[in-house]
């Protein structure tokens, strides 16, 4: 069952690392931007919806590596799998055209 959840943490902290990373470096060229406000842009416009896909995706490809033999196990990872399709189907319902907010 680790193996799985590591596989799926290495892919978010991948996946949303690099959303942070580039919020960084956009703020160290704008003076006037915090990191923490162009990551929140990201959630804000929708766009970090297509990197939680590719986490769900991740998700499943970690879901069908590693099966897990007790139910409890396959119950959490299934949650970790359908959570960030729900968060996206969300993110995407509310913002369908990826329009950052004034």
């Amino acid at each position: 069952m680790k193996d799985g959840f590591a596989e799926i943490a290495l892919s978010i902290a991948g996946s949303i690392g690099v959303v942070g990373l580039i919020s960084a470096l956009l703020a160290a060229n704008d003076d006037k931007l915090k990191a923490g406000t162009a990551f929140a842009g990201y959630f804000e416009g929708g766009q970090v919806g297509l990197t939680i896909l590719a986490v769900s995706g991740a998700a499943f490809g970690a879901l069908l590596r590693h099966p897990q033999k007790d139910k409890l196990g396959s119950f959490i990872m299934g949650i970790i799998l359908l959570a960030p399709i729900i968060a996206t189907s969300l993110i995407i319902g509310l913002n369908p055209g990826f329009v950052t907010g004034d």
